[in-house]
């Protein structure tokens, strides 16, 4: 059987892109945590292994690019969509550089929502300046409070991406960038699916609900 062809982000995001831009236009991401963002510096690529017998390989100034953002933001969350390429074969992925979250993403101390505005021409442009090497291969996020798991919002937000991204026969790779490190969490179309438990909301978040919630 020949190898399958690398997937471009038109056809990530243009065969898909109706139902792609109204899923991701709610996506979430989100976390609970404790403490405040540090500095981390790369010098080297850094090579990471999410399971399922792949690795994360993240260039050095992608990763900086990361920590940065996370310091510049914090407490609020902030993310993007991670740009690279895929060897299903070998199975790696190669994340080199980053496409900044759209203009209307909105980031909180508690979750990041990832927006859609012109989000198929940033990444046609990645296509077109590389030759078509490099595409669309995942998302971040921060959790600058701390925590490398996914919570019940991200898993919410992978179910999400999983239900555009499985039936291409393409992983979703969802990267958590915390503090401490960088955590990748990686899913195969054969992956078993996630499940979320109903939420019972609490005392914050009656009264968020019932205040509202602003942020200058």
């Amino acid at each position: 059987m020949p190898p399958k062809q690398p997937v471009s982000a038109r056809e990530i995001l243009g065969d898909f892109a109706p139902k792609l831009l109204q899923l991701t236009n709610d996506v979430l991401f989100g976390d609970d945590g404790g403490s405040r963002a540090a500095v981390k510096t790369f010098a080297a690529t850094v090579v990471e292994d999410p399971g399922f017998g792949w690795q994360i390989r993240v260039a050095a100034r992608a990763a900086d690019e990361m920590f940065a953002r996370m310091r510049r933001e914090s407490p609020r969350e902030t993310g993007g969509l991670l740009i690279g390429r895929l060897n299903a074969a070998k199975k790696i992925v190669y994340v080199t550089r980053l496409v900044r979250a759209p203009a209307d993403s909105r980031g909180t101390p508690y979750f990041f929502t990832r927006g859609t505005e012109r989000l198929p021409e940033a990444l046609e442009h990645v296509e077109r300046r590389t030759g078509g090497l490099l595409t669309y291969v995942g998302e971040w996020h921060s959790h600058p409070m701390g925590g490398s798991d996914l919570s019940d919002t991200d898993k919410e937000a992978v179910i999400k991406l999983r239900s555009i991204l499985d039936p291409a026969g393409l992983p979703t790779l969802v990267t958590i960038v915390a503090p401490d490190g960088i955590h990748p969490h990686l899913f195969e179309p054969t992956s078993p699916p996630l499940t979320v438990e109903p939420r019972r909301p609490g005392l914050f978040h009656v009264i968020r609900a019932t205040l509202g919630w602003r942020l200058k």
